[in-house]
């Protein structure tokens, strides 16, 4: 079979309309495709909102660290004071139950038997009182 020019032209011609078409219908496809991936992304995080939502944790997680520490250290403080404080109420206690329990005050001198010094005053107890 002898091809003419035309002929030729034709089926060249023909053979990009089918090369174009099959181009115009992959490239739908793709973009079909590329939507469809879309579609299916959208509901996921990027890293970006990722990495944010991580370092907002971290920084939330290092304020709670630090205001538990800090309430550790005053819970020690506030014991010491408690301790220092029980320490003086009870020797107060002491003292004014002795006072109040005592029955005579000797400026003079110092008697060694079941007595408590506070300075040049003897405060002899109510046993020693009792004995005499």
């Amino acid at each position: 079979m002898r091809y003419t020019k035309y002929d030729i032209q034709n089926t060249s011609n023909e053979q990009r309309a089918t090369s174009n078409e099959h181009r115009a219908s992959s490239i739908e496809h793709r973009a079909s495709s590329i939507e469809h991936r879309a579609s299916s992304i959208e509901h996921a995080f990027t890293i970006a909102e990722l990495l944010l939502a991580l370092a907002i944790t971290g920084l939330l997680l290092a304020v709670v660290a630090v205001a538990f520490n800090a309430s550790i250290i005053n819970y020690g403080e506030n014991e010491d004071v408690f301790k220092t404080i029980n320490s003086a109420r009870q020797a107060l206690f002491r003292i004014t139950s002795q006072l109040r329990t005592a029955n005579a005050v000797d400026r003079a001198g110092h008697h060694p038997e079941m007595s408590t010094h506070w300075g040049a005053f003897t405060v002899l107890s109510e046993a020693r009182a009792l004995r005499r």
